[in-house]
């Protein structure tokens, strides 16, 4: 392995003195990835659609003499050190827990890092969910590759920030948000197919609107996801006894599991039905995509936000009354639940010119039904990482 330096006897503590970034500094950005459709498929080689859009986590790094790592966080305005070398980081927080699982990689990897000095600021809300740590991970790796000069490339960029997620939130992480991140065009969606890790990219007709409507409801939503992935393996697991060769869910056509719905408990059946039939609802999606009919891809949305709801049962009353609200309203194109957040929230895809009225109206509907604000943010495509 090629020597680091690293110092046994640092911890990590706040420093009251700012480290200055120095003149070598290097400046990424990435926007926030969303998944659109295809939803909890990913633990089963799913096709997933996203796209990113104008929420933002930039990272500014410099080199600096010793083999320490100064990272400050500009929302909370505390500074930390931590040392270039193995370490656990069970008990650290994020940002600092995903970057000393970076740099634990980086050193399983022998790549020859020194100190920098690591700044870094997020206008990105944390109801959006997983795709903030892509949205950190990946232009974090991309400035220390630029820095210390370690040619690795995009596509191994992407697998690092994968397994760094791997080791912090575990099968929950979809690497369809680091695809995202790293490669997303301005007002396209990006599909991602999980299985063959081919990436292809669907231009929108108008510029991509999305409304985010956050309940402030908080959810333990590694617990549920992990219920659900254990599901799916179960099914799996079951349906193997009546055909040869099932990888996972990918393999499985409706028909078939429909003949053998009775083979296997009703809630697994039920996140068995939920993934083959949202590899469908992907599948014509992607078909509206193509032919340039954003109305129909609204309705599927729509659509999957029902299976999510009845079939995977992730779905609450007040998300409920979103969507179906949102339903209402022409100037809502489509409508679901936003998966694997810490909040719960929906999210809506708008006309271009949409009235904001309409959604003052949800607003206060949502207000005067549950007694409670709906936090609201107006987002818009984005493209992918870039050096700012």
């Amino acid at each position: 392995m090629q020597e680091i330096l690293s110092s046994s006897n640092l911890k990590d503590k706040p420093i009251h003195n700012s480290i200055r970034l120095n003149e070598s500094m290097i400046c990424y950005k990435s926007p926030v990835p969303l998944i659109l459709l295809g939803d909890h498929t990913h633990y089963n080689d799913g096709i997933i659609i996203s796209s990113a859009f104008n929420k933002h986590t930039t990272v500014k790094v410099s080199k600096r003499d010793d083999c320490q790592v100064n990272i400050k966080t500009k929302w909370d305005n505390e500074e930390y050190f931590h040392p270039v070398e193995y370490r656990d980081f069970a008990e650290l927080k994020y940002p600092i827990r995903n970057l000393a699982s970076i740099i634990n990689l980086l050193i399983e990897n022998e790549y020859p890092l020194r100190g920098f000095n690591c700044e870094v600021s997020s206008d990105i809300p944390d109801c959006l969910g997983n795709g903030i740590y892509a949205a950190f991970q990946i232009p974090l790796l991309k400035s220390i590759n630029e820095l210390f000069e370690l040619n690795i490339s995009n596509e191994k960029i992407i697998e690092l920030s994968r397994q760094a997620e791997l080791k912090i939130i575990g099968k929950i992480s979809n690497i369809a948000h680091h695809f995202t991140a790293m490669f997303s065009k301005l007002n396209h969606f990006t599909k991602l197919d999980l299985r063959t890790k081919e990436i292809e990219f669907r231009k929108a007709d108008e510029p991509i609107q999305l409304m985010v409507m956050e309940t402030g409801k908080r959810i333990k939503i590694e617990e549920i996801c992990k219920e659900r992935i254990e599901e799916c393996v179960v099914g799996v697991k079951g349906l193997r006894l009546y055909i040869w060769g099932i990888r996972n869910l990918r393999d499985v056509k409706p028909d078939f599991l429909q003949k053998h719905v009775h083979m296997i408990p009703n809630r697994v059946y039920k996140r068995c039905l939920f993934n083959v039939t949202e590899r469908e609802r992907v599948a014509n999606a992607l078909d509206a995509l193509k032919a340039n009919d954003i109305n129909s891809f609204g309705k599927i949305m729509f659509e999957s936000h029902a299976a999510l709801r009845d079939e995977y049962e992730i779905s609450t009353e007040e998300l409920d009354y979103i969507v179906k609200e949102s339903s209402n309203i022409d100037d809502v194109i489509g409508s679901k639940i936003l998966s694997c957040t810490p909040i719960y929230t929906a999210i809506n895809i708008l006309k271009k010119d949409f009235n904001p009225a309409n959604i003052d109206l949800i607003k206060q509907n949502y207000f005067n039904k549950f007694g409670k604000e709906l936090n609201i943010f107006e987002l818009e495509g984005s493209s992918g990482v870039e050096d700012y």
